[in-house]
């Protein structure tokens, strides 16, 4: 499996009179890499910030994953989030668009312990869904695992409050 040197993107897109901030979260960079450390290699620390969620929704852009994401932020604010998973796509063979199953999306508590979790089946067109998941109190963080072993995939979306 090779492996891939990425960099870390955080935009932000203007619309209209609306910011919405992209957290672009990406796989850990090869052993040998000095750069800058990616968001989504591991789960969010104490530092690094959070998200309400009753007030504004959590938009995520995932370039190249071969494993698993995790937010860069905690979450809060809300008892349940709706995630959409969109645009799909094998990203290591751009002519290739058989069936490749999905996502499991997971969240976490604040100790790392699982949940809730779904699978969001991503095999036909529009190449994306969505789920509804229940949350602990308190602050929380979501994974994003594609369930193709060796093939990297993009996708993007937004985790709302319910």
């Amino acid at each position: 499996m090779s492996m891939l040197v990425c960099t870390v993107m955080l935009t932000t897109v203007m619309s209209g009179a609306l910011a919405v901030e992209v957290h672009e979260l990406l796989p850990p960079p090869p052993v040998a890499y000095s750069g800058p450390v990616p968001y989504g290699k591991k789960p969010p620390t104490s530092s690094t910030g959070s998200v309400n969620l009753a007030k504004k929704d959590y938009s995520y852009a995932v370039s190249s994953v071969i494993a698993r994401v995790y937010t860069d932020k905690w979450l809060y604010g809300v008892d349940q989030i709706e995630v959409s998973v969109e645009g799909f796509q094998r990203v290591d063979d751009w002519n290739d668009r058989r069936s490749y199953d999905g996502v499991t999306v997971t969240v976490w508590n604040e100790k790392g312990k699982s949940v809730d979790s779904a699978f969001v089946d991503c095999s036909k067109r529009p190449y994306g869904g969505t789920c509804t998941l229940d949350v602990p109190d308190g602050d929380f963080f979501v994974s994003f695992a594609p369930v193709k072993d060796e093939s990297t995939f993009s996708f993007h979306g937004t985790i709302s409050g319910v």
